[in-house]
């Protein structure tokens, strides 16, 4: 996938065509002693971020926080990089990230950053979808 290319569904393993839920709620973390092993299972890696689903109903995207809030406001520019680039009726679940050289994150820089207002050089990303990073 190229920067900017929109998401065929039809290329997603596993997707299939239904009506878009007015909202979700999210799974949360469990702390446990050791991660499952097994082919059943599927391990993501921890970003340190904000979770954010972001919402797409034909034009109208928006950026919602685990909790239900609506983020967009705060990220106006994600926002803007994922509508393009998603299908017309998408939930996407992603982190967003402040990124420090060598790719780790900083959720410190990433709250630094949202209480001073600025969203320049925060991203989100996931590691389980086609959509790598939107950077703002």
């Amino acid at each position: 996938m190229t920067p900017g290319e929109r998401i065929d569904p039809g290329t997603i393993p596993g997707a299939r065509r239904a009506r878009l839920p007015a909202a979700i709620v999210p799974q949360f973390p469990v702390l446990a002693d050791a991660a499952p092993d097994g082919r059943e299972w599927l391990h993501e890696i921890k970003f340190d971020g904000y979770r954010i689903l972001a919402r797409l109903a034909g034009n109208d995207i928006r950026l919602i926080t685990r909790h239900g809030q609506d983020w967009t406001a705060r990220f106006p520019a994600i926002a803007a990089a994922l509508a393009p680039v998603m299908p017309s009726e998408t939930l996407f679940d992603g982190e967003i990230v402040h990124e420090k050289a060598g790719g780790a994150t900083s959720f410190a820089a990433l709250a630094r950053a949202l209480s001073e207002g600025r969203s320049a050089g925060l991203s989100i990303t996931s590691s389980i979808c086609p959509i790598s990073k939107a950077i703002a």
